[in-house]
């Protein structure tokens, strides 16, 4: 089972001020989503994510890291992303997804 805890406004763009070897910078990144992996099995986490409100979905598909990430068992990941605010305030729910297909939806903090 996997347990999606999103936070909006989290500490982890002042501990991601620093720039890459590419020159990207890491500061403006306002959304952090944990991922903890409490099964007994590996699992496969798509780093994205649709933002479901009463006026529609918006899908957020630029998550840092990006791409498929491994999620042992017993361990946790972090995705990072700039967030709309705007969107963010009226989002209810967020959907996420696991490589096989999986979602998993999660009511906004």
């Amino acid at each position: 089972m996997l347990r999606f805890t999103p936070r909006m406004d989290s500490p982890s763009g002042e501990i991601l001020a620093f720039k890459t070897c590419c020159g990207l910078s890491l500061r403006d990144q306002n959304l952090e989503i944990l991922v903890k992996n409490e099964g007994e099995t590996p699992r496969r986490v798509q780093s994205r994510f649709e933002a479901v409100a009463a006026d529609g979905v918006h899908r957020v598909d630029n998550l840092l890291p990006s791409g498929v990430q491994d999620v042992p068992p017993g361990q946790s990941i972090a995705f990072y992303v700039q967030m709309d605010e705007e969107i963010w305030k009226r989002t209810e729910t967020l959907r996420f997804f696991e490589e096989d297909g999986k979602v998993h939806t999660v009511t906004r903090p």
